[in-house]
């Protein structure tokens, strides 16, 4: 019977450590707890989020006015917007560390994907060194 404990207790210590040790996992459960935090405090951020290209036409123009109105936005890191606003439609580096978060709404889509021949508009926010906050929000028509 004690064999079997020790048994027991070894493979508990082996499957313990593949878990928590892996920062893999780790990151994925950090990511989920950020998403679980997001969806107790707004629905207005899950939408942005489940709309990641503006295709679904749910992203737009008074969405991200609603935004900047209910979040400090300006006070956030390049982190801080990430982590409310999901992952950036593309990312733009320049200078030396700065970096820019383009976000797409009001897409014209095809099959899924921004179709880049038709109109569509970007939310971004302008880091003049990515380890810092916000220096400019801005919006650009294309």
């Amino acid at each position: 019977m004690k064999n079997k404990i020790d048994i027991f207790v070894i493979v508990v210590l082996i499957f313990e450590s593949c878990i928590f040790n892996n920062p893999y996992k780790k990151d994925h459960i950090k990511k989920i707890s950020r998403e679980i935090k997001v969806q107790q405090d707004d629905s207005l951020i899950l939408q942005w989020r489940n709309d990641s290209l503006g295709c679904k036409k749910i992203r737009n123009y008074e969405m991200a006015v609603l935004i900047t109105r209910n979040y400090d936005l300006t006070h956030k890191s390049t982190n801080g917007i990430i982590d409310l606003l999901g992952k950036p439609n593309k990312i733009i580096g320049f200078k030396k560390n700065g970096v820019i978060l383009r976000y797409y709404y009001d897409s014209c889509c095809q099959n899924g994907k921004v179709n880049y021949e038709c109109d569509y508009s970007t939310w971004e926010f302008v880091f003049a060194d990515k380890n810092e906050r916000v220096s400019q929000i801005g919006g650009v028509k294309m």
